[in-house]
C-alpha cells in the first residue's frame, strides 16, 4: 500500500501536531506502507524513520505563509 500525509509541519518541529503526524507516518510505515509526507515548513526532501519527507515550503509573506502563523486559524 502506498500513502501520504499533508501537514503543516514535521519533527523537528515541537508542535504536538507535527509528533502525531511522525507517530502516523511512522506506525504505517512499519505496518509496510510506502509512506510520503508532505510538510509546509522545509524544502528539500529527506528521509527518516522508513518515511519519506517532501519539504513543500511556502513562499515567504503569502496567504498561506500568513495563516500558517495563527495556530487557531490554521485549522479551518
Amino acid at each position: 500500500m502506498r500513502t501520504a500525509l499533508l501537514t503543516w509541519d514535521y519533527p523537528p518541529a515541537p508542535s504536538g501536531l507535527s509528533t502525531a503526524a511522525r507517530e502516523i507516518a511512522e506506525s504505517l510505515a512499519e505496518a509496510g506502507a510506502d509512506v510520503t509526507v508532505f510538510t509546509l515548513d522545509r524544502a528539500g526532501t529527506a528521509r527518516a524513520g522508513g518515511v519519506r519527507i517532501v519539504g513543500l515550503a511556502l513562499k515567504p509573506g503569502g496567504a498561506l505563509a500568513r495563516l500558517r502563523r495563527c495556530g487557531s486559524l490554521g485549522h479551518l
